[in-house]
C-alpha cells in the first residue's frame, strides 16, 4: 500500500471512529439534555401556577416537542394534567390515563417539587428534534470534514490513483544498478546467467510453436473438396494453434515485463544521451524510430538492422514498406546465434505483436541478451507513445505555424528544456511531475504573452511569434535570469523543486524556409544549449 493510501485510510478511521464515540456519547446524554429542558419548562411554569394565571397563550413558549404531558399535584387535590400535547391525546384529557399505560416503553418520566407543588413530565424517549441535534447533523459534519480532509490530502500529498511510479525505467535502472554493484553480487544473477535464463525463456517460447507463422500470419482457406472429418479436425487444430499462439504471447510478455540486468559495458558505453535527444518535435514516429535504431547500431554493432511493424495481417518495414518473410523468421534463442536473426517487439495486446527487430549478427562474440531487451524497451517507453498518439495534432499544429511563417516577414521558433529533465522524471511520482510541469507551462504562458505556446513533451515547451530573434531571445534570457521564481511548491511531502532551462531558438529573417526547417534549427540550438545547461540560451548557429 503506497502513502497516499495509508494517510488517507487512517484519515478516514480517525473520523469514523471520532463520529461513532461523538455519537455514542450524544446517545446517553439526550436523557439529560430532555431533563435540563424539562426543568427549564418547569422553571417558567411554577410561578404561573403559584399565581393561578395560567392561560394558553402563556404555555405556548414553553412547550418542546419531546414533551406530551406534564402532571402536577397541589397538597389536598388530586394529580391534573396542566399541558397536554394534543396530538398525542387526539382524544383529550379523558384519555390521558389510558394513552400512558399503553405508550409508557415509548417515553420517560421526570419528577420534580417545587415549593408545594409536584411535576410529573413525561416526555418522548426518542424525539426528531434532539435525533437530528445530536445525531444527524454530527454525522453530516463528520462527513463534510472528511469530505475537506480529502480534498486537502489530495492537493499536498499527491493521491496515487493514478498509475504508479515505474518500478525502474531509463536512467534509474542504469544509474542504480551501478552504483549497487558490489551489493548486488550475493543477491542477484550475474550478467552471464540472467543472460542465459532469458535466452532459455525465448527458447521455450519459440519451441511451443513449430511453425513461427501461428504467430501473425492468417490461417490458409481451407478446400471445399475436404471431408467434412478432416474440416472439424483442422478446426480444432485451429483452435489450438490459438491457445499455443496466446500462451506465447503472454511468455513474451513476462519476459518485456521483466528489469533486465545489463551489462557493464552497456552502463559505460552506450549513449542513452543520444536517445533523450530524440524526443523533439520535429520527428515523425518513423523517423524516430529509424534514428533510435541507428543509436542501437552505432552500439551492437549488428548489421542490416530494420524493425518492422504490425500492420493488419502483415509486418512492415518502417523504412521501406517491405513486408517480412513470416517463413524465414528465425526468432532469437541462444547468444551464440549467427545469421538474421529476430526479437519479437512487445506485444500489444493479446493476440497480436507489436512487431520484430530485425538484424544479422556476424561477429565472433556472443551478443549480450538483456542489453538488447533494455535496448528496446527504451525505444518503445511509454512517454514516446505522444509521438504516435498525438502525430495528428502535432502535424495540425506545425501546419498552424507553417501558415504564421508564409504570413510574416520575420518569425522566430523557440524550444524551452527543462535541465537534466529525466533525472526528474525518474525522481519523482506521476503526480507530482504533472503538478511541477503544468507550474512551469502556466509561467511560461504568463511571460510571454501573445506567442504560440505549446508542450511538446513534459518539460520541454515551444513558443513561436512573429518576432525578431533577439526580440524573443532577450524575453528568454529575462525569464530564465529569474531563478527564485522557478522555485516551484509541489506537495509538503515534496516540498519545493528549483529548476533551470536550456533554450534554443532560430529565425526566419526573410529566408525562404519553411517550418520543419525552423523547427530543426531551434532544436538544434536548444541541443547545443543542453551541453551547456544552467539557463543557456542559443541560437541556431551560435557556437
Amino acid at each position: 500500500m503506497n502513502r497516499i493510501k495509508i494517510i488517507r485510510n487512517c484519515f478516514a478511521a480517525l473520523v469514523v471512529a471520532f463520529t461513532l464515540v461523538y455519537i455514542t456519547v450524544q446517545s446517553f446524554n439526550i436523557p439529560g439534555y430532555q431533563e435540563k429542558e424539562a426543568n427549564r419548562i418547569l422553571d417558567e411554569l411554577t410561578p404561573i401556577l403559584v399565581m393561578d394565571k395560567l392561560k394558553d397563550y402563556q404555555i405556548e413558549d414553553i412547550s418542546d416537542e419531546s414533551v406530551v404531558l406534564i402532571l402536577v399535584k397541589r397538597p389536598d387535590f388530586p394529580q391534573i394534567p396542566v399541558i397536554y400535547d394534543c396530538s398525542f391525546f387526539p382524544e383529550g384529557a379523558d384519555s390521558i390515563k389510558n394513552k400512558l399505560n399503553e405508550s409508557k416503553s415509548k417515553l420517560r418520566s421526570y419528577h420534580r417539587t417545587a415549593g408545594n407543588l409536584r411535576y410529573t413530565v413525561w416526555m418522548r424517549k426518542f424525539p426528531i428534534y434532539y435525533q437530528v441535534k445530536y445525531l444527524l447533523i454530527p454525522v453530516l459534519v463528520s462527513a463534510l470534514i472528511f469530505i475537506i480532509g480529502l480534498i486537502f490530502i489530495i492537493i499536498f500529498f499527491n493521491p496515487a490513483n493514478i498509475p504508479a511510479i515505474p518500478k525502474k525505467n531509463k536512467e534509474e535502472i542504469i544509474l542504480k544498478k551501478k552504483e549497487n554493484n558490489d551489493d548486488d553480487n550475493d543477491e542477484d544473477l550475474n550478467i552471464e546467467e540472467d543472460d542465459r535464463y532469458l535466452m532459455e525463456e525465448l527458447r521455450n517460447v519459440s519451441e511451443k510453436s513449430q511453425d513461427i507463422q501461428n504467430l501473425e500470419a492468417p490461417l490458409e482457406d481451407y478446400s471445399d473438396s475436404e471431408e467434412e472429418s478432416e474440416d472439424v479436425a483442422e478446426e480444432e487444430q485451429t483452435e489450438s494453434d490459438d491457445d499455443d499462439k496466446t500462451d506465447e504471447l503472454e511468455a513474451y510478455r513476462e519476459i518485456w515485463g521483466r528489469d533486465f540486468k545489463v551489462s557493464d559495458d552497456f552502463i559505460e558505453n552506450f549513449s542513452l544521451l543520444s536517445m533523450y535527444r530524440l524526443f523533439r518535435f520535429s520527428l515523425t514516429p518513423e523517423r524516430y524510430i529509424l534514428q533510435g535504431l541507428q543509436v542501437g547500431t552505432s552500439y551492437f554493432g549488428w548489421k542490416n538492422a530494420a524493425i518492422y511493424i504490425s500492420q493488419q495481417d502483415d509486418f512492415i518495414n518502417i523504412e521501406n514498406g517491405e513486408k517480412i518473410d513470416i517463413s524465414s523468421l528465425n526468432i532469437i534463442s541462444n547468444p551464440q546465434m549467427r545469421g538474421t536473426v529476430h526479437v519479437p517487439l512487445y506485444p500489444y495486446s493479446k493476440t497480436n505483436l507489436f512487431g520484430f527487430l530485425e538484424f544479422t549478427w556476424d561477429k565472433d562474440e556472443d551478443f549480450v541478451m538483456s542489453d538488447i531487451l533494455y535496448f528496446l524497451k527504451l525505444l518503445f517507453s511509454n512517454e514516446i507513445k505522444t509521438i504516435f498518439t498525438n502525430q495528428k495534432n502535432n502535424q495540425n499544429l506545425k501546419e498552424r505555424l507553417n501558415d504564421i511563417l508564409k504570413a510574416n516577414s520575420d518569425v522566430t521558433i523557440a524550444f524551452l528544456e527543462v535541465d537534466n529533465r529525466y533525472k526528474l522524471l525518474n525522481e519523482l511520482s506521476e503526480d507530482e511531475a504533472n503538478i511541477l510541469n503544468m507550474k512551469i507551462s502556466d509561467d511560461i504562458m504568463q511571460e510571454f504573452v501573445g506567442y504560440v505556446v505549446f508542450e511538446v513533451f513534459p518539460f520541454i515547451y515551444g513558443l513561436c511569434e512573429n518576432s525578431e530573434e533577439e526580440e524573443t531571445k532577450d524575453r528568454l534570457k529575462n525569464f530564465l535570469a529569474d531563478r527564485d521564481k522557478h522555485n516551484y511548491f509541489i506537495s509538503p511531502s515534496r516540498g519545493n523543486i528549483a529548476v533551470t532551462f536550456s533554450a534554443g531558438l532560430s529565425s526566419k529573417k526573410e529566408r525562404d524556409i519553411d517550418v520543419y526547417e525552423l523547427i530543426e534549427e531551434a532544436e538544434s540550438g536548444l541541443d547545443v544549449a543542453l551541453d551547456h545547461g544552467g539557463n543557456w540560451v542559443n541560437s541556431f548557429g551560435e557556437i
